[in-house]
Parts: C-alpha cells; sequence; structure tokens
C-alpha cells in the first residue's frame, strides 16, 4: 500500500482538518514498515549515495560479487549478505588463508592468495576468491597441493585476470583442490 495524498479543499477553512487528517494517514503509512521491492538495476545509478541500497544485475552492471544487494558507503559499492569475509587491501601484502568457508574480496591487484593446506583437515570446505579491481590475482596452493584443471593439466597456481570474477575453491583429499 502506496500513500496517496488527498485532494485539496477549496475552501480555506477546510484546510485545518485537511492538514490533520494528511498527516495523521502520511504517519500512519510511514510506521507501517513496509516492506519495498527493489528494482534490478543493469547500470549504476548516476548519483549514488551512502545508505542506497540497489540490486545490480550482475551482467550489465557488477559492482563485483556478480547479481545481488549492495548498499553504498564511502564511496564504494559493498554486497550485503557475505559473511565470514576476508579484505586484502594493500598491494603490498599477500595473503595466506588459514581457514576457509568465506569470501575474499581481493580489491588490490598484483596479490597472492595462498590456500590452506588441505591436510591441514580442511576437506570438503570451500573459499570463493573474487577479483573487485581490474588486474590480476595469484591463487596459489599450499605446499605440496594441487589443482587439476579442466584442460586435465594438474597445476599449483591459478591467475584470475577479469573484474568481477569469481572462483570458490574446495578441499577435495588431503593435497587436492577442486575448482567448483
Amino acid at each position: 500500500m502506496d500513500y496517496a495524498p488527498s485532494t485539496v479543499p477549496d475552501a480555506t477553512g477546510d484546510l485545518p482538518r485537511f492538514l490533520r487528517a494528511e498527516l495523521a494517514s502520511l504517519a500512519g503509512f510511514l510506521s507501517l514498515g513496509i516492506a519495498k521491492t527493489l528494482e534490478v538495476l543493469n547500470v549504476a545509478p548516476a548519483k549514488p549515495r551512502d545508505g542506497m541500497l540497489v540490486i545490480a544485475d550482475g551482467v550489465n552492471w557488477n559492482p563485483g560479487m556478480g547479481r545481488g544487494v549492495y548498499y553504498y558507503l564511502n564511496a564504494k559499492w559493498w554486497p550485503v549478505a557475505v559473511q565470514n569475509w576476508t579484505r586484502v587491501l594493500s598491494v603490498s601484502v599477500d595473503t595466506v588463508l588459514t581457514s576457509l568457508g568465506g569470501t575474499v574480496l581481493v580489491e588490490a591487484t598484483g596479490k597472492t592468495i595462498t590456500l590452506p593446506a588441505c591436510s591441514a583437515g580442511v576437506i570438503g570446505e570451500e573459499v570463493t576468491i573474487n577479483l573487485t579491481v581490474t588486474g590480476t590475482c595469484t591463487i596459489v596452493c599450499a605446499g605440496s597441493d594441487s589443482m587439476p584443471l579442466p584442460s586435465s593439466a594438474t597445476e599449483t597456481t591459478v591467475i584470475m585476470t577479469a573484474r568481477g570474477q569469481s572462483l570458490t575453491f574446495r578441499c577435495l583429499t588431503a593435497t587436492t583442490w577442486g575448482i567448483v
């Protein structure tokens, strides 16, 4: 139910009663806490403001994590409902993951993310790595771990090169990572 203003009376003597009724109607509408449906956007809003909430289509407009809900804060779009995430911020600091079950947002080019050793008891667990900037990110297996690739080659390193690219890695065995 949306608020719709009533017709303003022509007689000035009716204005106080009209104003009281209109304000009561408006107050009632605002107190309902009615959920609003967000439109899916295929371009970024022209004038984003802190606190803005949107849904990106993830194809024509991808703020970093594909299709989903984002909020705008401090000149950046942030994904909503990403749990257990680690942010890599500095171009000079690479990251060695010590736990899984979350999302790594890589916000600087030239980063190296090292997956934990599968032998550390993480079999079946996953981590998603998302490149949120233009550039590259190198994903490296720890120790003697490896990743079989679709080309049937077995590698120890994968390089991500596309902004918005997201790969999920799953620990398959005590020495093998899979890209799911």
